[in-house]
């Protein structure tokens, strides 16, 4: 009786701990929609359940304290906004260990991410064009998908530009993501139907209109100036598409990884 009165104490101390451990580790390894390696994601599930079962102490110690200070009626009011914040932090928390577990899977190329919230749109625009050449030369090779994870280690690519540029170009029918897949994204408008024009304006386009922000009637001339120079562009370019760009291209060397 003596050791299961010890090893019951035990499971009172540290069962909390492990299920909410345990509990972290699974919502980080199946919530996302990416493959998310076993090893971050107990490390993230650990330091976030050490977080939100230091947060839940604190949240009941205050009800107690509110409880205990206040009368029945203004305690049980005051109990409402409490709960509102401990729900509150504890999305905090969840969210802070899905970062945490990000950071720790992608920390050997972590600067390389970090500069991914700073790329310019000339960065994004010729990213786009590679990516699209990319598909568009594995679809005449016979239909392979397009894996981002073996593309930005092969590039030394922000894997995050990439996923932004693919939700763009998605979003406007273009690209595809494979059901069955992770991470795997095939064309869905032939090489020759994509003009590069189209493509830039796209891109340049993407966001807000200035129209919406108020830019747009700031200065006619200018707006007369950009129009000018995007019909210049699309003179220049000719009705040129991505199948264009495959027939032009010469092969280049992948450059070795960061």
């Amino acid at each position: 009786p003596e050791h299961v009165h010890m090893l019951y104490g035990r499971l009172l101390i540290f069962g909390p701990m492990l299920a909410a451990w345990f509990a972290f580790t699974i919502l980080y390894v199946f919530m996302p929609n990416t493959r998310v390696p076993i090893g971050p994601a107990i490390v993230g599930g650990l330091i976030a359940s050490f977080m939100w079962l230091v947060w839940h102490k604190f949240y009941i110690w205050s009800q107690g304290w509110l409880l205990a200070r206040q009368d029945k009626v203004f305690g049980a009011f005051a109990s409402i906004p409490m709960f509102m914040i401990w729900l509150y932090f504890c999305w905090v928390i969840v969210l802070f260990g899905a970062e945490l577990v990000f950071s720790i899977q992608r920390f050997e190329t972590y600067a390389r991410e970090h500069r991914a919230g700073r790329a310019s749109g000339e960065s994004r625009i010729l990213l786009t064009f590679a990516i699209l050449v990319e598909m568009a030369r594995n679809l005449q090779a016979g239909g392979q998908a397009l894996d981002t994870e073996a593309y930005s280690q092969q590039y030394s690519v922000p894997i995050r530009l990439i996923h932004d540029v693919l939700g763009v170009l998605q979003g406007a029918g273009l690209t595809a993501e494979l059901s069955d897949e992770e991470q795997q994204h095939v064309l869905l408008k032939a090489p020759d139907q994509i003009r590069i024009m189209d493509i830039i304006d796209l891109m340049v386009q993407h966001g807000a209109s200035p129209d919406s922000l108020g830019v747009g009637a700031l200065e006619a001339r200018a707006t007369a100036t950009w129009q000018t120079a995007n019909e210049g562009m699309d003179g220049a370019l000719q009705g040129n598409t991505i199948l264009d760009l495959i027939r032009e291209e010469s092969p280049v060397p992948a450059p070795q990884n960061a």
